[in-house]
């Protein structure tokens, strides 16, 4: 049904069809216009353009697919095909229209609505053509409106599309070259432009009603209006009388605007009509030129450059060779192209190396060449009998079909680098020679710094050594500064709560001296041994979230009974909804602490100490990740010349021997080394008279949680202490203490607070002593004889009979996990060194309260 539907095309259709290959023949300018039909295994011709050039209006064209024309390609492919020059490609050499000259061919293949193909329509020039965008676009716009009417015509829809003559119009406005249709000279009318016509030109019909009007216009010198005049009328003349296409020719045309164009112009007679058809080839001829300018410069490079450049036809014969060849060889370029290679190559190596090198070059495609060529080192004959040394460069040119075209090369002298290379190798074997007297000096080397090695290890353990003996130094000299002033300040708390008897007045402020004293101790202590451990990297922080106002006012709080004693107002500004920070709870606190005992300090009776936080930032200075903690007095301010000293150890700004303000000059430097280590940095302004604002920023919390607490004034607040109860049976405590004035100021101050007491001086006896009687509550020291406090708590806890005692680790902190590593063993409760016997009593009553 429907091949039998496709067949269906009416006489009307075919000149119709006829009508439009003849007309894009003569715009063309070609030899040869078809339209084909595909008809089982054959293409037959059904249009043909009817110009007495064209062969096939007398022959037979029908051929079987299979048989390599054109055609074929287009439709196996389903696609365009564009030959400019088919004796260019061995593929076509077989060809069927090669029979008749037509070596150039534009096609375009015909569909039926199912993308079936229906033939094609084509264009074929006896001589090599290029096709420029203008006419294939022409060719693509009539392949359109003929698959339309074939479309139609499969459809049974209107069977005479073409009887309207006035569809040639619609074709003729729509084309992308110019149109132009005028009765013949000397006194002719123009007819007809199309819109490419005035587009190209400017013109339109009413500003060139004759061929008079246009030649005025489009050539306004006079004396090549006259040329061209004559050129234009020759080519009617010859279309007139021979009925066949003019070779197209050149002019350039003046526009409206004033521009002036370069036109292929070619004629046709159409119908007792003259048909003008105007290419615009501007773009082209500018090309061209820009081409030929562009081969004259590398010309003049040629015959000035030092090297010689010279190129090659695909069967190895010299068609240029730059002057330069006489420099490096002594012969012309015309004495080297009769020579052979056997005269051009000497030495056999050469010889062979340059016959493989064009036979690899001859096989090779554009896919597998080298980006810049092939290199090789050649010997040549020079015209004199001597031989130069020559790099030559060779480089395959390829056509658009991937064929060797031509072959260019580089030939440069390198007879100065070969000799340098001759002295290169002269020096190399006296190198080689060198060499050799070195390796008897290495080797005698090589002994001597293996016994220097050895010293080096053997120093090395020994600075190991030291090191280890240092740490251990630290942890001694922590645990022995510690415990006699944990005895000395236990024993004052004890008799200050009048532990043994009442005191009088006296006595009390002596008492309060040396607790006063002793804490000074303690915190100068604290200081120098954070110090020391810091600068030897043994310094370990306790990283977890916090919260800003937690640590902001337990400072306060800490440094309130100080503040109070000068009258100082102390003030805290928390915004609410801070969020909290990543950083170790007890070393922020130190430095809070730092900052506002020196606020305290250095800030006269009745004056104000601020502590603030701000966060998110005010000011650009501040990270958006950082939270800001401020602390501000209204104190004795720093001179700018005093500025470079802060943050120096055991640096004071006021160091004479009657200095008015006690210290060592370590707060604001562990200050600065805390916060660096937590990831922020310190930063101050200061003004004399007036105060000092230190500023710490400290990075934020990753996962924060929010709380709200409002601005307020911190008012002195007192610790809700733990009453000791004593039940009606007095709790039983087991004390383990190696340092007998410890272990007197604990057991008086325990006994009189109701507890019973029994004695272990180190880990081993404790655990004996379990044996006998089974106490509530232990208290362990960590560094003790024999045993340690960590192994007897990992011991007890351990042991069935003992894990649920539980158990309070005190020590004089050497690192800053202690307390980790004592929770970790099984302790419940942790104090550092030294101790005050009221917290250790609220910790044991803490404890003691679900069994009491």
């Amino acid at each position: 049904m429907m091949g039998q539907k496709y067949k269906v095309i009416t006489k009307d259709t075919f000149e119709e069809w006829q009508r439009i290959i003849n007309a894009i023949t003569n715009i063309a300018g070609v030899t040869v216009g078809l339209i084909t039909r595909v008809l089982g295994n054959q293409v037959k011709t059904i249009v043909a353009s009817q110009n007495a050039e064209n062969p096939y209006l007398k022959l037979s064209r029908d051929s079987v697919i299979g048989s390599g024309i054109y055609c074929e390609q287009v439709i196996r492919n389903k696609t365009k095909l564009i030959i400019n020059n088919a004796l260019k490609n061995q593929k076509w050499e077989n060809n069927f229209d090669l029979q008749y000259n037509l070596i150039s061919y534009l096609g375009f293949p015909l569909r039926y609505s199912d993308n079936r193909i229906f033939g094609t329509i084509c264009l074929l020039n006896n001589r090599e053509t290029y096709y420029s965008d203008d006419l294939i676009y022409l060719l693509e716009k009539m392949r359109d409106v003929i698959e339309s009417q074939i479309h139609e015509i499969e459809n049974n829809w209107l069977d005479q599309l073409f009887v309207n003559k006035s569809l040639l119009k619609t074709i003729f406005d729509s084309i992308p070259v110019g149109i132009g249709l005028s009765a013949f000279p000397p006194n002719s009318g123009i007819f007809y432009v199309n819109p490419r016509f005035t587009n190209l030109f400017g013109y339109i019909i009413n500003d060139i009603p004759t061929i008079n009007d246009w030649f005025s216009l489009a050539y306004p010198d006079t004396h090549y209006r006259s040329l061209s005049y004559k050129l234009w009328f020759k080519m009617i003349s010859q279309a007139r009388q021979k009925k066949e296409i003019v070779e197209p020719q050149e002019f350039q045309i003046t526009c409206k605007n004033g521009d002036v164009k370069d036109v292929l112009i070619s004629v046709r007679i159409l119908d007792n009509m003259l048909l003008s058809s105007f290419v615009d080839i501007t773009k082209q001829k500018r090309t061209e030129a820009q081409l030929r300018l562009s081969e004259k410069r590398h010309r003049l490079l040629a015959e000035y450059a030092t090297d010689n450049i010279w190129t090659m036809t695909p069967d190895f014969q010299f068609d240029y060779i730059s002057p330069s060849i006489e420099y490096i060889r002594g012969y012309t370029p015309e004495e080297v192209r009769l020579q052979s290679f056997e005269q051009i190559l000497v030495a056999p190596d050469s010889l062979l190396k340059g016959y493989q090198r064009l036979k690899e070059v001859s096989q090779c495609s554009p896919e597998n060449t080298p980006k810049y060529g092939f290199r090789d080192e050649l010997e040549l004959i020079c015209k004199d009998g001597s031989t130069v040394w020559t790099e030559v460069i060779i480089t395959p040119v390829f056509d658009k079909q991937g064929n060797l075209k031509q072959i260019q090369g580089i030939t440069r002298n390198i007879a100065d680098r070969k000799n340098y290379e001759f002295e290169l190798k002269e020096a190399h074997d006296q190198i080689i020679k060198i060499n050799a007297e070195l390796e008897e000096r290495v080797k005698k080397r090589t002994f001597e710094l293996k016994e220097r090695e050895i010293r080096l290890e053997k120093t090395n353990q020994e600075l190991i050594k030291a090191n280890r003996l240092k740490d251990e130094f630290l942890a001694m000299m922590s645990h022995e500064l510690r415990t006699p002033l944990n005895a000395i300040l236990g024993m004052t708390e004890i008799l200050l709560e009048k532990i043994y008897g009442e005191i009088n007045i006296q006595q009390e402020q002596s008492l309060k001296t040396i607790e006063n004293s002793g804490q000074h101790l303690l915190s100068l202590i604290n200081d120098i041994l954070d110090v020391t451990k810091i600068e030897a990297g043994k310094i370990d922080l306790n990283f977890k979230n916090i919260s800003v106002y937690s640590v902001c006012e337990s400072s306060l709080d800490l440094i309130q009974a100080q503040a109070q004693k000068k009258q100082i107002q102390l003030q805290s500004i928390l915004p609410p909804d801070l969020p909290e920070i990543y950083a170790d709870e007890n070393r922020i606190r130190q430095v809070l602490l730092n900052l506002l005992n020196n606020a305290v300090k250095f800030t006269p009776n009745y004056g104000q100490v601020t502590l603030e936080a701000i966060y998110p930032p005010l000011s650009d200075n501040q990270d958006s990740h950082h939270l800001r903690l401020l602390v501000t007095d209204t104190g004795i301010g720093i001179a700018k010349e005093n500025i470079n000293k802060l943050f120096q150890p055991f640096v004071q700004i006021d160091s004479n021997l009657n200095r008015q303000y006690e210290g060592t000059g370590l707060g604001l430097v562990l200050v600065k080394k805390f916060v660096e280590l937590h990831g922020g940095k310190v930063s101050f302004s200061s003004r004399v008279g007036w105060g000092s604002c230190f500023m710490i920023d400290l990075p934020i919390a990753r996962n924060q949680i929010k709380h709200k607490i409002s601005t307020s004034i911190n008012n002195n607040t007192s610790n809700n202490r733990i009453e000791t109860k004593i039940t009606k049976k007095q709790p039983l405590i087991l004390l383990a203490e190696d340092n007998e004035a410890n272990v007197i100021s604990m057991q008086n101050y325990l006994e009189a607070k109701g507890y019973r007491l029994f004695i272990a001086m180190d880990g081993q006896e404790a655990i004996s002593a379990l044996s006998g009687e089974k106490p509530d509550l232990i208290v362990m020291d960590i560094q003790m004889p024999k045993l340690d406090g960590i192994r007897a708590i990992e011991y007890l806890k351990q042991n069935p009979d003992y894990c649920n005692i539980p158990i309070i680790a005190i020590t004089a902190p050497v690192s800053g996990n202690d307390r980790e590593k004592c929770l970790k063993a099984g302790a419940d409760e942790y104090m550092s060194k030294p101790v005050r016997l009221r917290d250790l009593a609220n910790h044991i009553q803490r404890l003691l309260i679900p069994t009491s």
